[in-house]
């Protein structure tokens, strides 16, 4: 209980399924045993800097405590690496896309936590673009206060104090409150809420947007053509999926999941999978992905959804909510995926053809590889941006769902 804080929703007495998971004295015990490991390391790198110190002088050598050009080898190592008559286990899974395996890549997700939660997310990469989001309110966004009885004796060592300690500031967050929210009607209902592409998670996301302002202008509202003459244009009926309110970067210092409808607001669960989410109905799905260098863009998506899932098209008829006319094709019946990069459509695929067109890196992780340009990986070329836009069709309209949860490019 807080003082002054009165839950919308009742709370539980205890944490849901707590008889499923290791209790405190265990999580003590494993605690404790890898405290003993960090310490025994912590005692090796004392003699080792003693060593150094003796060798090289005060202050201590870079070389003695600095992993960067160690973490520099291990990488050239792994892009370099070739053995005659053999395949990792990695090249063997992604086949003729073996180069993954020795790349760098980058990644952006609605999936909690994330380092940084809103420059690490798809939404980051909506290119002058909305997508809605059904409005949620957070209960309050205040650090939680301990029980008294979980008080640490003034004789015995505060790990979560320790944890905490840090010179570093609060970072703001996209995610925080929804009044960092832009509100406008997107096709969907008045409450509906829209998620703009500025950036509001740090000063350094700040000014990387202002440093492609001008791109921006010169983006927003054009149309794309294609070598078939198709227009691509903005999509009004995308929406973030099961979104979760806070800051959700998996520290101690996270804030995550104080929503209204949470019946355990203490719990501080970082865990959440979500999405962007589209129909037939929806339009085009426009991101902006940035620093493309080794010409590779993969993403990941879920097709398992209930059918109408997507708020925002209900009631539509049409493409973007009557805003365009829907395309009449010859199209195989039920879903069909369609993608462009940058000024051209690039292929569309039947239910069977998508399906069969992912690469299954794990169970339930397939990923589709909507960009793969070898011509760039040898040519070396800068950091490039490309657009990407998606969006499917079907002629139950509604009843075919899309939800895009990752986005990996190198």
């Amino acid at each position: 209980e807080r003082h002054g804080i009165i839950p919308p929703t009742t709370q539980l007495e205890n944490m849901p399924d707590e008889n499923k998971y290791p209790n405190r004295r265990t999580h003590q015990l494993e605690a404790r045993k890898l405290s003993l490991l960090f310490l025994d390391a912590i005692d090796a790198a004392f003699d080792k800097w003693k060593v150094g110190i003796q060798t090289d002088g005060s202050p201590l050598a870079d070389k003695y405590w600095h992993i960067g050009d160690a973490y520099n080898r291990v990488r050239e190592a792994v892009r370099t690496f070739q053995k005659p008559n053999y395949q990792s286990p990695c090249e063997k899974m992604m086949k003729e896309l073996s180069m993954v395996c020795h790349l760098e890549m980058h990644g952006n997700t609605e999936w909690t936590p994330r380092v940084k939660p809103y420059m690490n997310s798809l939404v980051s990469l909506l290119n002058d673009m909305q997508v809605v989001n059904r409005e949620h309110n957070i209960v309050y966004d205040s650090i939680d206060l301990l029980p008294l009885e979980w008080k640490v004796p003034p004789d015995q060592v505060d790990p979560h104090l320790i944890a905490i300690s840090t010179s570093v500031p609060p970072r703001p967050s996209q995610y925080k409150s929804m009044d960092n929210f832009e509100t406008k009607s997107a096709g969907g209902t008045d409450s509906d809420t829209t998620t703009s592409i500025d950036s509001t998670d740090t000063e350094k996301a700040k000014k990387e947007s202002k440093g492609n302002d001008r791109q921006r202008k010169k983006a927003r509202n054009r149309q794309l053509r294609t070598k078939k003459k198709d227009k691509i244009v903005t999509g009004k009926g995308w929406m973030l999926y099961n979104p979760i309110l806070g800051f959700c970067d998996g520290s101690a210092q996270s804030t995550c999941g104080r929503d209204e409808s949470s019946d355990c607001l203490m719990a501080g669960h970082n865990d959440n999978t979500g999405g962007i989410l589209g129909d037939d109905l929806s339009g085009w799905l426009w991101l902006r992905v940035p620093a493309v260098k080794e010409g590779l863009i993969f993403a990941r998506f879920e097709t398992n959804l209930e059918a109408s899932t997507d708020q925002i098209t209900e009631g539509w008829k049409e493409v973007n909510g009557n805003h365009e006319k829907r395309r009449r094709m010859n199209l195989p019946d039920d879903f069909v995926f369609e993608y462009a990069i940058n000024d051209e459509i690039k292929k569309s695929f039947s239910k069977d053809e998508f399906l069969e067109w992912g690469i299954s890196v794990a169970d339930g992780m397939e990923l589709y590889p909507l960009l793969v340009n070898k011509d760039m990986e040898k040519q070396k070329h800068a950091d490039t941006e490309f657009d990407v836009t998606i969006r499917i069709h079907s002629n139950q309209t509604r009843a075919a769902t899309l939800l895009l949860t990752h986005l990996y490019y190198a």
